[in-house]
């Protein structure tokens, strides 16, 4: 939901506002898949209600389904697709949220992640040569590193939305808020 909100505001603002994506693995490391935790699915409705406003439609975790090991993988592929140029990444990272957010796909699992580069346009023996190299994985853990050490304590959740080193943002904070904190950077003398 915070991607399609910063996306939007990438959109509105145009050349004065530039952003990075950093990976942020929740569950760094390969793990075993679980099953939804206590109140995750309370909090994934309420989620729900509130994407709605960005036209997404979140669908409740099936019962019994276990969730994704971990970010990790999902993190590696997005980082694949960006080297395949910014609207690769874009749209990549776009489908990464869909998948996992209104289809309840595994986006830990190879075959998802393979099909969400066939429906995004990337080359696909590109990324799928990108991902099984794993390549990208030191990529997304300096970046977690970089973020702990930068934000130390505040790295408790994702999404973590910082903009020129201020303190962050955690969670999907509304749209204006977002809005505030960049015309902030873009307006120091309008605070």
């Amino acid at each position: 939901m915070a991607a399609v909100r910063l996306y939007k505001l990438k959109d509105e603002f145009g050349h004065r506002l530039e952003f990075g994506v950093k990976a942020y693995p929740l569950r760094p490391g390969d793990r075993p898949s679980l099953p939804p935790v206590p109140g995750a699915m309370q909090g994934r409705m309420r989620a729900g209600a509130e994407a709605r406003q960005d036209g997404l439609e979140f669908k409740p975790w099936p019962e019994g389904k276990p969730a994704p090991a971990s970010s990790l993988p999902s993190l590696e592929a997005a980082k694949c697709a960006a080297l395949q140029g910014e609207d690769a990444f874009r749209a990549y990272d776009l489908a990464l949220f869909s998948a996992y957010f209104e289809e309840c796909l595994d986006v830990a699992d190879r075959e998802v992640l393979l099909e969400l580069a066939r429906r995004t346009g990337l080359d696909i023996e590109r990324f799928a040569g990108d991902l099984d190299s794993r390549s990208q994985q030191s990529l997304v853990m300096a970046e977690f590193l970089e973020c702990l050490g930068t934000f130390g304590a505040y790295a408790q959740g994702v999404p973590l939305t910082s903009f020129n080193n201020s303190p962050p943002l955690v969670g999907c904070a509304p749209v204006d808020v977002y809005r505030t904190a960049i015309l902030r950077q873009l307006e120091p003398l309008a605070r």
